[in-house]
């Protein structure tokens, strides 16, 4: 463990502190590492989403599976330049979910 002698900080404590490059981070390793197999939001209020209804509360699920797995040569993965973000997205809220379920039909 990374902090023996200290109990690990809450997720609280995370999300309430300042964490220079946290978020981008955090955002370009779901873009370009695909980490995370679905990524599941609440709605906040009803809306309406290229002529779908959906409702407050509904649960909506978008995969971030790419089909094109290996970049071509002229792909923006490889024309990235080393320079360090700026951009600070901000924080979100998460709101914890009971159960998800899963591919297997639970």
């Amino acid at each position: 463990m990374a902090l023996p002698h200290t109990n690990a900080p809450t997720l609280n404590a995370i999300l309430d502190t300042d964490i220079p490059y946290l978020d981008v981070t955090l955002g370009e390793f779901i873009r370009l590492a695909n980490i995370v197999p679905r990524i599941v939001r609440v709605s906040r209020e009803d809306t309406e989403v290229l002529g779908i209804y959906i409702p407050k509360g509904a649960e909506t699920m978008c995969t971030t599976f790419r089909l094109e797995s290996v970049p071509d040569e002229e792909s923006e993965l490889n024309s990235m330049q080393s320079q360090p973000m700026t951009l600070r997205v901000p924080r979100q809220t998460f709101v914890q979910l009971t159960n998800l379920g899963s591919s297997v039909g639970e």
